[in-house]
């Protein structure tokens, strides 16, 4: 809140003196209703600003959880593809160790 506050303070000021620098607002012309004005120009410059910022900010946040949900698909696919490989490979490793098996018992009983 602060730095927002700080943030609408430093425009008001910046657009007055931008103002009074230009000829648009002379000083004796300082009036309240001038720095209304201003006021409300530089509060409206800030507001749309932090939509602009928040707009920014939400589309971040989606490519973020975009890439975030991709990775754990990805994470999970891998992880689906390293088990069935190990699967694969007991199963054949059984297969070798049944037939070595076989094979040594023919051995020994012939």
């Amino acid at each position: 809140h602060a730095l927002a506050r700080h943030a609408r303070q430093l425009l008001l000021v910046r657009s007055v003196v931008t103002q009074l620098l230009q000829g648009q607002l002379r000083l004796a012309v300082c009036t309240w209703r001038a720095l209304g004005e201003a006021w409300l120009r530089a509060r409206g410059k800030l507001s749309q600003a932090a939509r602009r910022w928040a707009l920014a900010g939400e589309a971040i946040a989606m490519d973020a959880w975009r890439l975030n949900a991709r990775m754990q698909v990805a994470l999970m696919r891998l992880g689906e593809l390293r088990l069935r490989q190990r699967r694969t490979m007991l199963r054949w490793g059984l297969r070798s160790i049944r037939a070595a098996a076989q094979d040594q018992s023919v051995m020994e009983g012939v």
